[in-house]
């Protein structure tokens, strides 16, 4: 059984040109760290959204959204990250969206480029993996 199943892309694409990946953390992770170690093997710093400032598993200042930060990054990895409007209201101006969520249905998937369905604490540690070999040849 594959780790990962992959929905086809969207066809819209923005226009906005940053270099910085983002990997964002949904409230559901309480293992930040391996988010983090992605986001480092990528080149780009951990976001989150709001319910994890909330209970203080990162600062204010790593949120997207509404209520956080807009980003705009040539690349933005939402990993687990449902897609409520408040959130998707900071990133929806990345270049590339790419979205991994065990729920099929989540509303990330409306918005992203590329999307995953998937166990997040079984893809981002393989995720990890590959961009560190690919760093290293």
């Amino acid at each position: 059984m594959p780790l990962l199943t992959w929905i086809p892309p969207v066809t819209r694409v923005p226009l906005v040109n940053v270099s910085k990946i983002k990997a964002a953390c949904p409230l559901f992770c309480p293992k930040i760290p391996i988010l983090a170690e992605l986001a480092e093997a990528l080149g780009g710093v951990l976001a989150c959204s709001r319910p994890v400032v909330d209970v203080g598993w990162l600062p204010r200042e790593r949120q997207v959204g509404a209520s956080g930060k807009t980003v705009t990054p040539k690349v933005y990895l939402a990993c687990g990250i449902s897609g409520a409007i408040q959130h998707l209201t900071g990133m929806r101006g990345s270049r590339r969206i790419i979205a991994i969520n065990k729920d099929p249905n989540a509303p990330i998937f409306g918005v992203a480029h590329v999307g995953g369905v998937g166990d997040l604490f079984e893809i981002v540690p393989a995720l990890t993996k590959a961009a560190r070999d690919a760093n290293q040849s």
